[in-house]
Protein backbone atom coordinates (compact mmCIF):
# COMPACT_ATOMS: atom_id res chain seq x y z
CA UNK A 1 0.00 0.00 0.00
CA UNK A 2 2.47 2.31 0.83
CA UNK A 3 5.49 3.04 -1.41
CA UNK A 4 8.03 3.64 1.32
CA UNK A 5 9.72 0.43 3.23
CA UNK A 6 11.78 0.50 6.02
CA UNK A 7 14.62 -1.92 6.90
CA UNK A 8 14.00 -4.37 9.71
CA UNK A 9 17.02 -2.56 11.85
CA UNK A 10 14.94 0.85 11.80
CA UNK A 11 12.72 2.06 14.91
CA UNK A 12 10.54 4.78 13.82
CA UNK A 13 7.72 6.17 16.10
CA UNK A 14 5.29 9.08 15.60
CA UNK A 15 2.73 10.79 17.81
CA UNK A 16 -0.77 11.60 17.34
CA UNK A 17 -2.25 14.59 18.98
CA UNK A 18 -6.03 15.06 19.42
CA UNK A 19 -7.59 17.59 21.32
CA UNK A 20 -9.80 17.17 23.93
CA UNK A 21 -13.33 16.96 22.44
CA UNK A 22 -11.80 14.78 19.41
CA UNK A 23 -12.48 16.89 16.77
CA UNK A 24 -9.11 18.23 15.85
CA UNK A 25 -5.73 16.72 15.11
CA UNK A 26 -2.47 17.88 15.42
CA UNK A 27 -0.27 18.21 12.08
CA UNK A 28 3.53 19.29 11.35
CA UNK A 29 4.95 20.33 8.24
CA UNK A 30 8.15 18.41 7.19
CA UNK A 31 10.41 21.18 6.11
CA UNK A 32 12.49 18.66 3.94
CA UNK A 33 9.45 17.27 2.04
CA UNK A 34 6.86 20.53 2.40
CA UNK A 35 4.36 17.46 3.36
CA UNK A 36 2.23 17.57 6.33
CA UNK A 37 1.32 14.80 9.14
CA UNK A 38 2.22 13.54 12.12
CA UNK A 39 5.36 14.31 14.34
CA UNK A 40 7.63 11.90 14.03
CA UNK A 41 11.16 10.62 13.75
CA UNK A 42 13.56 7.62 14.92
CA UNK A 43 14.55 6.25 18.12
CA UNK A 44 17.56 6.66 19.77
CA UNK A 45 19.94 3.99 21.04
CA UNK A 46 18.17 1.93 23.64
CA UNK A 47 15.02 4.48 23.61
CA UNK A 48 11.67 2.95 24.38
CA UNK A 49 9.06 3.71 21.87
CA UNK A 50 6.74 6.26 23.94
CA UNK A 51 9.37 7.93 25.55
CA UNK A 52 11.06 8.54 21.89
CA UNK A 53 7.05 9.78 20.13
CA UNK A 54 7.11 12.18 23.34
CA UNK A 55 10.23 13.26 22.58
CA UNK A 56 9.77 13.80 19.08
CA UNK A 57 6.47 15.61 19.42
CA UNK A 58 8.22 18.21 22.11
CA UNK A 59 11.56 18.37 20.32
CA UNK A 60 9.26 19.50 16.57
CA UNK A 61 6.28 21.57 18.51
CA UNK A 62 7.31 22.64 22.05
CA UNK A 63 4.65 20.49 23.03
CA UNK A 64 5.15 18.15 26.26
CA UNK A 65 2.97 15.51 27.55
CA UNK A 66 3.40 13.00 30.59
CA UNK A 67 0.96 10.30 29.22
CA UNK A 68 0.13 8.08 26.25
CA UNK A 69 -3.50 6.71 25.78
CA UNK A 70 -3.11 4.36 22.59
CA UNK A 71 -0.95 2.55 20.58
CA UNK A 72 -1.59 1.98 17.60
CA UNK A 73 0.90 -0.74 15.50
CA UNK A 74 1.99 -1.33 11.85
CA UNK A 75 4.67 -3.66 11.38
CA UNK A 76 7.94 -1.90 12.15
CA UNK A 77 6.33 1.44 12.77
CA UNK A 78 4.33 2.75 16.12
CA UNK A 79 1.77 5.25 16.48
CA UNK A 80 0.97 6.72 19.89
CA UNK A 81 -2.31 8.22 20.38
CA UNK A 82 -2.97 11.01 23.08
CA UNK A 83 -5.80 13.41 23.79
CA UNK A 84 -4.78 16.41 25.25
CA UNK A 85 -7.06 17.58 28.64
CA UNK A 86 -6.37 21.08 28.93
CA UNK A 87 -6.23 23.71 26.12
CA UNK A 88 -4.22 24.28 23.02
CA UNK A 89 -0.51 25.26 24.32
CA UNK A 90 1.71 27.36 21.96
CA UNK A 91 3.24 25.45 19.17
CA UNK A 92 6.47 26.06 18.35
CA UNK A 93 7.98 24.32 15.59
CA UNK A 94 11.58 22.72 15.44
CA UNK A 95 12.73 25.59 12.45
CA UNK A 96 15.34 22.90 11.56
CA UNK A 97 12.97 19.93 10.76
CA UNK A 98 9.42 21.95 10.91
CA UNK A 99 8.09 24.83 8.74
CA UNK A 100 4.67 24.98 10.50
CA UNK A 101 2.15 23.66 13.09
CA UNK A 102 -1.70 23.41 13.59
CA UNK A 103 -4.56 22.08 14.48
CA UNK A 104 -6.77 20.85 11.64
CA UNK A 105 -10.40 19.37 11.58
CA UNK A 106 -10.09 15.61 11.40
CA UNK A 107 -12.77 15.33 9.44
CA UNK A 108 -11.21 17.43 6.91
CA UNK A 109 -7.89 15.90 6.77
CA UNK A 110 -9.63 12.70 6.24
CA UNK A 111 -11.13 14.34 2.95
CA UNK A 112 -8.40 16.09 2.22
CA UNK A 113 -5.74 13.60 2.73
CA UNK A 114 -8.28 11.29 -0.08
CA UNK A 115 -8.65 14.23 -2.11
CA UNK A 116 -4.55 15.00 -2.54
CA UNK A 117 -2.69 12.25 -0.71
CA UNK A 118 0.42 13.52 -1.87
CA UNK A 119 0.37 16.52 0.50
CA UNK A 120 0.67 13.97 3.23
CA UNK A 121 3.90 11.85 4.62
CA UNK A 122 3.15 8.36 4.87
CA UNK A 123 2.33 8.28 9.24
CA UNK A 124 -0.62 10.69 8.53
CA UNK A 125 -2.10 7.96 5.79
CA UNK A 126 -1.14 4.62 8.52
CA UNK A 127 -2.88 6.33 11.22
CA UNK A 128 -6.05 7.53 9.14
CA UNK A 129 -6.27 3.73 7.35
CA UNK A 130 -8.73 2.02 8.41
CA UNK A 131 -6.72 -1.15 7.51
CA UNK A 132 -3.15 0.00 9.21
CA UNK A 133 -0.88 -2.22 7.29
Amino acid sequence: MFSRRLKDTDRHVAIAVIDRHYLNLLLVEQKESSKWGLPKGHLERNEKPWTGAIRELREETNLSLNQIRHRVVSKKRSIFVVQLLEDFHELRPDPKEISQVRWSSISEVKTDAALYPDKYNMWLKIFLSPDRE
